[in-house]
């Protein structure tokens, strides 16, 4: 008997769950395969940011990640194991986000807290269960997995490739990656260690030959070293903790008592040249490959999937035109690709064993280095950086009007008040309409017939001060961003908008797939 599912998604890493978590919050009906035994053991991504708490919000799972890992309070940066300068991080992005903190929580630890909320939602991971093939057309994909009973053949509206930087699903499309490698060879390792080590501190160790980082894992006080493999030690066939432990002792000032994990690996950041095919898509490190020491891999993958989950949801609930989308690569594709040159371009002057390398970390960086954590502004600007609240999508086709500085293409600003939070709203996982000001009458009918609903917010000086113009309106999507603005309240703008992407939430939904779609002999 032939099975069909609305989404079928291979892999089930932090990308892959909360894809799925965000489908079946919104009722869509899913399966999520994955070809190991189990979740991820080891630490691999620590750095949750501001940006993916924030997502995590909505789906109603941050308090358990939260409570899980742990707030990074400030860097420390040490130039020849001396001269320490210090960069406060706590609160640094106050005004921003309501997660305004460098986090840290393992890889494992956050798998199985996501794993356990898909379980509440009658959602198994089936672990062991490999992809092997699939063809598509116009309506369906057909899949060929392989599990503990055999090969089995399904059938689903989309399939959506999360599974790693060796994605079979993006070879079998003939999709390519694109980058080039970093010279040196880099290292990893979970830790237990003694000596001089600030607690929680995330400490940077640079000379004109070094570069390390220490990093605090979690609550068991577990430590993340990673850098660069001694130029001695580099071309061994197999290079192991040992080879590098006087490096790393006599770097950061610590003793390593037990290696818990190591690894070695050369920095390879990529971007496939597409980002989907037809009914397939692809998601985190299979559209994408990023420097584990830039701490941005794992939450592109997260904001990939929340794009493309909420988009998959619109469609298959008959509550958006499949146009939509085709907006998933252009919005996605071209972040992923300006983060990976601007973390490439920095991290090959960071750790280059060139002259120009050893003059950035000898003299130039500490001297940067004494200018920033003296400006404000400048640390903002940082913190909404790597905190990832700075993505836009101006030049996306969903990004449509202006009103004020608050602009069609960015994330909401953030705003609190003693009266309200603008982000409350956002827990529907749904579209929905801002005004600062009072919405006018005929504007609001339009809206209601549509099914949208207006959050009205009481206009003051912060409101001013964020961007946003008196009794202009603000369509939101239901990832945070504003799709649709205008100065004035005009109900055929908003009509226009609505048509355009066959958004309407008014529509009886009958089933998790479009009509067209249950007519098929699948």
């Amino acid at each position: 008997m032939k099975k069909n599912i609305p989404v079928l998604i291979v892999g089930a890493g932090t990308s892959g769950l909360a894809l799925a978590l965000w489908l079946r919050k919104k009722g869509i009906s899913i399966r999520i395969i994955d070809k190991n035994n189990g979740p991820t053991e080891t630490s691999r991504a620590l750095a949750i940011q501001g940006h993916t708490l924030e997502f995590y919000k909505q789906l109603e799972v941050v308090d358990e990640i939260i409570s899980a890992g742990i707030f990074v309070p400030e860097l420390i940066f040490s130039h020849k194991n001396k001269n320490h300068t210090h960069m406060p991080l706590k609160e640094l992005g106050i005004s921003t986000s309501p997660y305004p903190n460098l986090f840290f929580l393992s890889q494992g630890l956050h798998e199985k807290i996501l794993i356990k909320k898909l379980a509440q939602l009658s959602v198994v991971v089936e672990y062991g269960t490999k992809f092997l093939n699939s063809t598509q057309n116009k309506y369906q994909v057909e899949a060929i997995l392989k599990g503990p009973l055999g090969e089995e053949k399904v059938f689903a509206s989309y399939l959506c490739g999360c599974d790693g930087s060796d994605s079979l699903i993006r070879q079998k499309l003939g999709i390519k990656f694109i980058g080039k490698n970093l010279p040196q060879v880099f290292f990893v390792a979970d830790v237990v260690a003694v000596g001089m080590m600030a607690e929680k501190a995330v400490q940077i160790n640079m000379s004109r030959k070094d570069f390390t980082v220490v990093m605090p894992i979690q609550k068991t006080k577990s430590i993340r070293l990673a850098g660069i493999v001694p130029l001695e030690s580099e071309n061994k066939e197999n290079i192991s903790f040992k080879n590098i432990s006087d490096y790393v002792n006599k770097s950061t000032n610590l003793h390593v008592k037990k290696v818990n994990w190591f690894s070695t690996y050369k920095a390879n950041p990529q971007v496939a040249s597409h980002f989907g095919q037809g009914r397939t898509f692809l998601v985190g490190d299979a559209a994408h490959i990023h420097n584990p020491l830039s701490g941005q891999g794992m939450n592109t993958g997260i904001g990939d999937a929340v794009n493309l989950a909420w988009k998959l949801a619109a469609v298959l609930s008959g509550q958006a035109t499949s146009n939509i989308l085709t907006t998933y690569e252009s919005e996605r594709r071209s972040f992923a690709e300006t983060q990976l040159s601007s973390s490439d371009t920095a991290l090959r002057i960071i750790t280059s064993r060139s002259i120009l390398g050893t003059i950035f970390r000898g003299f130039i960086f500490p001297v940067f280095l004494f200018f920033i954590i003296r400006s404000k502004p400048l640390l903002r600007f940082f913190f909404s950086l790597f905190s990832q609240t700075r993505i836009h999508y101006h030049s996306s086709a969903l990004s449509q009007g202006s009103a004020g500085y608050a602009r069609s293409g960015d994330r909401l600003p953030w705003l609190k008040t003693k009266n309200f939070n603008n982000y409350e709203g956002l827990k529907s996982l749904d579209w929905q309409i801002h005004v600062y000001g009072k919405a006018n009458k005929i504007f609001s009918a339009v809206a209601a017939f549509r099914g949208f609903q207006i959050f009205e917010f009481e206009w003051n000086n912060l409101v001013q001060n964020k961007g946003f113009i008196k009794d202009a309106f603000y369509l939101i999507r239901p990832d945070g961003y504003i799709s649709l603005t205008h100065y004035k309240q005009d109900a055929e703008i908003l009509k226009k908008y609505l048509n355009e992407w066959g958004l309407d939430h008014s529509k009886i939904i009958k089933s998790q797939i479009n009509t067209n779609e249950n007519n098929l002999n699948i």
